[in-house]
């Protein structure tokens, strides 16, 4: 957990401002840190991951979402909460 805080300002200088490349990065960040708990998210933080997911999705190009694509998709969960429809 100690990458929280670094996570959680790269998130948001990500977002705010920062390059498709720093987006990119963030996103799969978040992505490989979902997956690695798959299964064992609470509704709430599935929620969470949900939110941070589309944000980042909707600023990044088409081709960095297709390289996201396949590790996604055998995460059922996050179909459920809708941020795989978007990938």
């Amino acid at each position: 957990m100690s990458d929280t805080p670094s996570l959680i300002q790269d998130l948001e200088r990500a977002i705010a401002a920062g390059s498709p490349a720093m987006r990119l990065d963030a996103l799969t960040r978040v992505t490989d840190l979902f997956l690695a708990g798959s299964g064992r998210h609470s509704e709430e933080q599935l929620a969470l991951f949900d939110d941070i997911l589309l944000v980042l999705i909707d600023t990044i190009e088409v081709n960095a979402r297709a390289q996201l694509s396949p590790p996604v998709r055998p995460a059922r969960r996050a179909a459920e909460s809708g941020a795989d429809a978007r990938l």
